[in-house]
């Protein structure tokens, strides 16, 4: 199991991995757009139990904290990787407490309803990230999970399909946010007509 060379945080080559060279990997993917951040992390001082790395449009977040956004989630026991299009924990949990496992699984609902047209393969709502405990944040990714495909770690993908499966979810992320940043145009002769009954 790959975390038994897991030993050590500081200066771990795998960290630096998901910090750096994973972060690049993407980049060289989706070219060059300013309107997209990469970051990946391994945690900070500890390992995390969930290691990941995400593309940010800027229009919507900068953070992994709020918002949704583009990410790899690595497994807790380290058996595959989701690529997910996810959403921030960390103030949905500010904002909802104990309900925001909740909160996620509604407002992913709301996200797959608004994005129209999906390519087969992928995965609707919640996702199985292997978590051994449900106040991580793992088990809130879990809920949080809007779509997603999973790579188990025996049987990846060529570099081809893993290349076109991030375009893919970047093209969902895209026309979520700009039905997001976008406002439809209200059609006011509707609401005037429901208006006279």
């Amino acid at each position: 199991m790959l975390s038994t060379v897991f030993t050590a945080f500081a200066g771990n080559s795998v960290a630096e991995f998901i910090r750096s060279d994973f972060p690049q990997a993407i980049n060289s993917v989706i070219g060059s757009n300013v309107r997209y951040i990469v970051k990946g992390s391994a945690g900070q001082g500890n390992w995390a139990r969930i290691p990941w790395a995400a593309v940010f449009d800027r229009f919507i977040t900068e953070s992994a904290q709020q918002g949704y956004y583009v990410v790899y989630l690595v497994k807790e026991d380290f058996t595959g990787v989701y690529l997910s299009l996810n959403q921030g924990i960390t103030i949905i949990r500010q904002k909802y407490g104990v309900d925001a496992k909740q909160a996620l699984k509604v407002r992913a609902a709301d996200f797959t309803a608004q994005l129209s047209s999906i390519k087969t393969g992928w995965i609707q709502g919640p996702i199985d990230l292997a978590v051994s405990s449900t106040s991580s944040l793992g088990a809130y990714y879990e809920q949080g999970a809007i779509y997603s495909k999973y790579y188990p770690k025996n049987a990846l993908p060529t570099d081809n399909l893993l290349n076109q499966d991030l375009m893919d979810a970047l093209d969902m992320y895209f026309a979520l946010v700009t039905k997001e940043i976008i406002p439809q145009t209200p059609s006011y002769r509707e609401d005037d007509e429901e208006n006279t009954e």
